[in-house]
């Protein structure tokens, strides 16, 4: 199973199959790592590259700056695992005009289709979008290798497009730093993505200038997957600037990204983002068809409960769990104290040997019962109603989602709205 920190590591790699960075980019056949450019890591071997800045790696593309990976991981072996291909695309080259074009006009405007740019002698001219060369690239991927899992990854503008394309091939994407691709979604492709955000991963930091600003502008900031809050290493007067770069983010030895602790503020204003997502969706289902439609109807409800649900688990983890976890904390010191008293009085009254000067405390109200057991009784209470009100939210979730299936079990076009 492909880690975190071994997607953030293809998404770096990624960028190297750009020929306007490297005078010997990335191509098919090459064997790449974990730990690029060193060695050491898994090893993958790279069966697939379009750089659409090199005309040789390109054919059947639009010259506009996309460009795409497919990889398989090597086993111990050294065999090719066919069967597990994860496919990346990169994100913003800013030296690359046409990617800051895309980032402006697909990212900003919605323009799915097409990118319009300007050649040399200042004349403007129509080519596909580089959302359009991803979809078409992830198709030809499947096609080579129909026997095998595909999933996507990318960082910023690259990781926008992999939620599209995860959206649209009905596939997972993980992704970092990405803007919302929300407005370039068609609304069959923002159902599927509402209806399954654990599919669709975003480690993000918070602050950072140019995904976070982008989407908030827009208004679409959290609207498609989920967003994972992270920590960073960025500092100093850079730092909201540097921590879109995947060199901030941070990992534990098993690969995983290190999320921030205190999460339950931002679950609730995920909460609100995915209910002002769904709105959105609405609105945009009753201009294009003129008609909301039965099965449209019950789509936007199921996908309305599946972020309820959603949030329910993040609010059962993420708040009740910190709740708890405080209440732990708050036991532990309860002992320290305890023994602490006992040595401050044992130096007011030296003469007294350790069963005197517990009498002496207790004297004056002050016993063992009234500093450790009985709030550690009380803490204890708390904690069992905290893990009983994160059950009950759990059960509640998990009901929700059962309902939706059976929904979509019994209704063939909802079913094919979601599947």
């Amino acid at each position: 199973m492909t880690t975190t920190k071994q997607y953030a590591s293809l998404d770096n790699i990624v960028y190297d199959a750009d020929a306007l960075k490297l005078k010997k980019p990335i191509r098919s056949g090459k064997f790449v790592y974990e730990n690029y450019p060193k060695n050491g890591g898994q090893k993958y071997q790279v069966l697939k590259t379009v750089d659409t800045n090199d005309t040789k790696n390109s054919h059947g593309y639009d010259t506009n700056g996309f460009q795409g990976m497919a990889v398989a991981p090597i086993d111990q072996n050294g065999n090719v695992d066919y069967t597990q291909i994860t496919v990346a695309y990169a994100g913003t080259n800013f030296s690359d005009r046409k990617d800051v074009a895309e980032d402006l006009q697909g990212i900003g405007a919605g323009n799915r289709k097409n990118l319009m740019l300007t050649n040399e002698k200042s004349q403007k001219y129509i080519t596909a979008s580089q959302f359009d060369s991803a979809l078409k690239f992830y198709q030809q991927v499947q096609t080579k290798y129909p026997n095998a899992t595909l999933d996507t990854t990318g960082h910023s503008l690259g990781g926008a497009i992999a939620l599209l394309v995860g959206s649209h091939y009905h596939v997972s994407a993980t992704v970092f730093s990405a803007p919302d691709p929300w407005n370039a979604m068609t609304n069959t492709e923002r159902l599927w993505a509402l209806a399954h955000p654990e599919s669709l991963r975003n480690y993000r930091h918070q602050g950072d200038l140019w995904s976070e600003t982008d989407s908030k502008t827009l208004g679409i900031d959290g609207f498609t997957g989920k967003t994972v809050w992270c920590q960073t290493t960025a500092s100093g007067m850079l730092k909201n600037h540097n921590t879109h770069m995947l060199s901030t983010f941070k990992f534990n030895q098993k690969g995983q990204a290190k999320q921030l602790k205190a999460q339950m503020e931002n679950d609730i204003d995920l909460l609100d983002e995915k209910q002002s997502a769904i709105k959105k969706l609405v609105k945009s289902l009753k201009k294009s068809g003129g008609t909301f439609t039965h099965a449209e109807k019950i789509a936007v409800d199921a996908v309305e409960a599946i972020a309820m649900a959603d949030s329910l688990n993040r609010i059962a983890g993420d708040g009740i769990g910190q709740i708890i976890k405080q209440y732990h904390a708050a036991i532990e010191e309860f002992e320290p104290l305890w023994q602490q008293t006992i040595k401050s009085a044992a130096l007011i009254g030296a003469h007294l040997s350790d069963n005197e000067v517990i009498q002496a405390l207790e004297a004056g109200g002050v016993r063992r019962q009234t500093v450790v057991d009985e709030p550690t009784q009380k803490l204890t209470a708390k904690i069992d109603q905290a893990q009983a009100v994160g059950q009950e939210y759990l059960a509640l979730s998990a009901n929700i989602k059962l309902v939706v299936d059976r929904m979509m079990a019994t209704d063939q076009e909802l079913a094919g709205m979601f599947s």
